[in-house]
């Protein structure tokens, strides 16, 4: 059978002048339970046959276990709140509230239960679904990965499926299933190297000019000791030679830079026979 996927993620031609509630089952002869099944049916195009729905539901976080429902439904809570995951909530009771609408037209005021459960304390939605034993899972391991394995606080996509219109005694609601769900893991998981392999992260640039003077100053200082003990022709020299090792103007500006700035870090030994002279005997 055809499929209709809404994803929210991308524009939708949905509308539900297009949806069609199928003829009534009976589920049971002796209880009051019956059911329909909804299609999507796209007109405008051509030799187009009903369509099951599918909903792509926006990414979410984990912030309880899944798989440890023993009645094959699950409450996932819809977090964090932002924009594309409210237009899913909106979406749902938009759905519901047309479904409503042609089920009291036929049955009278019977009670919607809502396959959305609103959290008042904490803000949220939780979405009530149906999980059947070969729901598809992937993930971002490489391993194979259970709903009882997935980590509180990192990432899921999902897929859900609507399947029919269900009513029982004076309520009714909709049911859906999980169809198909993504796990993201967390870098601990993956054994991520977050220090080692810098290209993964954003790195701290340093500047040229500090780099510079931290590898060359022992040389710097060096050459400054060997021009003291000899001549001041040396100094010059130093410098040729530096000029001729990096052979581009901007090295020539650091080296002269590096050099007058330990010039100045350093004094000459005028300048300390001087300062001798000035010291003044102790008492």
């Amino acid at each position: 059978m055809d499929y209709y996927l809404i994803d929210f993620n991308k524009d939708n031609n949905y509308s539900f002048d297009n949806v069609i509630i199928g003829k009534k089952i009976h589920c049971s002869t002796t209880e009051n339970i019956f059911k329909y099944y909804i299609y999507y049916y796209e007109e405008l195009i051509l030799k187009s046959s009903p369509k099951t729905i599918y909903i792509k539901i926006p990414r979410i976080r984990l912030i309880y276990k899944l798989g440890q429902n023993i009645y094959n439904q699950e409450r996932i809570v819809l977090y964090p709140n932002y924009n594309l995951l409210y237009s899913f909530i909106d979406f749902i009771k938009d759905f519901e509230e047309n479904i409503s609408t042609c089920i009291k037209n036929k049955y009278g005021n019977l009670e919607l239960s809502s396959i959305l459960i609103k959290n008042s304390l904490n803000n949220t939605y939780s979405l009530k679904i149906n999980v059947d034993d070969k729901i598809k899972i992937s993930s971002t391991l490489n391993n194979s990965i259970q709903l009882k394995d997935f980590k509180i606080n990192n990432e899921i996509e999902f897929v859900i499926k609507i399947n029919y219109i269900w009513i029982k005694d004076n309520n009714f609601g909709i049911n859906c299933s999980l169809y198909q769900i993504k796990y993201y893991a967390s870098p601990q998981e993956l054994n991520i190297d977050l220090l080692d392999q810098i290209s993964n992260i954003n790195a701290i640039e340093c500047s040229p000019t500090n780099l510079i003077l931290t590898t060359n100053n022992t040389n710097n200082t060096n050459n400054t000791n060997n021009t003291n003990n000899t001549n001041t022709n040396n100094t010059n020299n130093t410098n040729t030679n530096n000029t001729n090792t990096n052979n581009t103007n901007t090295n020539n500006t650091n080296n002269t830079n590096n050099t007058s700035m330990l010039s100045r870090m350093i004094p000459s030994i005028d300048v300390l026979i001087n300062a001798k002279k000035k010291l003044k005997p102790l008492n």
